[in-house]
Formats: C-alpha cells, structure tokens, sequence
C-alpha cells in the first residue's frame, strides 16, 4: 500500500489541474467513476487513460460492466451449474442466439475486455523479465499490483506460468 500512496497522489494533482477552471457544474457520478477507474488502472494494472481524455475501449467497457451484470442475476446465479453441464462454445454460442439484450452486450464487454487484459498482462510480463531498468519507463515507476504479483510469480515459478 505504502507504494501506492504517490500514484494516488498523482491522480489527485491531475484532477485538482484539471478543476482549476474555476466555478463550475460537473457530474460527480461520472467523475467518481473516472477517479475510480484512473486508481485500479494506475495502482492495479499500471495502465493509464481514464484522467487523460483517451476513448479507452477497456475503460468504457469495464465502466459499463458492474450496470450490465447487476441486470443479469438470474444467469449469473445460474451460470455455475451451466458450466458444469456445457462447455464454455456451447454456452457462448447459446447466450449469442438468446435474444436477450443485456446477456449479449455482456458478452460484447467480455469480447473487448479479455484481449485487452490479456495484453496488459503479457505486457507486465514481458517488463518483469526484462528488469528493474524496464520499471522506470512504466506507470507509477512499476509500483503496481499486477507488476508485484507478476514478478512474484516469476520468481516463485520461474518455468510454469500460474495464470491463466
């Protein structure tokens, strides 16, 4: 936590910036989810668009997540006992045929969020077996979470890769 404490300081200097046009209206709701989204990229990821005006397609789907799937609790009280039944093509294809709104812009948002994660990871990864001369270049100076969980890995199982 200790190393996490200047990113969120840095995000507080860059929304205070970005305040300083004087008296205005603003949505707080939005800018809450802006502000949240900037301190799990920037301390959990080491990723960053959110602050600085960049049309993520991670950051829009990953806002649009947590509305999405709190509409779909029936098919995620469901969903454990169907992945024991179907495969997970099988399922795929029966949520597409569905003509239920909701459950197929889920699955857009899985679409467009699982490369991207998969990149960011591979990304922190790659800059783990680089060295400690890579970190300097990254979000934070390579304070993160995932950079931390990811070197730990590597160091613990330095020829099995635990994560998916």
């Amino acid at each position: 936590m200790r190393y996490m404490v200047p990113i969120f300081h840095a995000i507080t200097r860059q929304l205070d910036s970005m305040m300083s046009n004087g008296p205005q209206e603003i949505n707080t709701a939005d800018w809450m989810i802006k502000i949240s989204l900037e301190f799990i990229g920037q301390a959990g990821l080491g990723i960053r668009s959110v602050l600085e005006g960049k049309n993520d397609r991670f950051c829009n789907s990953l806002k649009e997540y947590i509305p999405t799937s709190s509409s779909l609790a029936v098919a995620r009280m469901l969903l454990p006992y169907l992945c024991k039944i179907f495969y997970s093509k099988c399922l795929r294809f029966m949520g597409q045929t569905v003509p239920w709104r909701d459950l197929n812009y889920m699955i857009k948002l899985a679409d467009i969020m699982n490369p991207s994660a998969r990149n960011i990871y591979a990304t922190k990864k790659r800059q783990v077996h680089l060295g400690d001369n890579m970190t300097v270049k990254q979000v934070g100076d390579g304070k993160d979470i995932n950079r931390f969980l990811s070197a730990y890995n590597v160091r613990c199982h330095p020829f099995r890769d635990c994560q998916p």
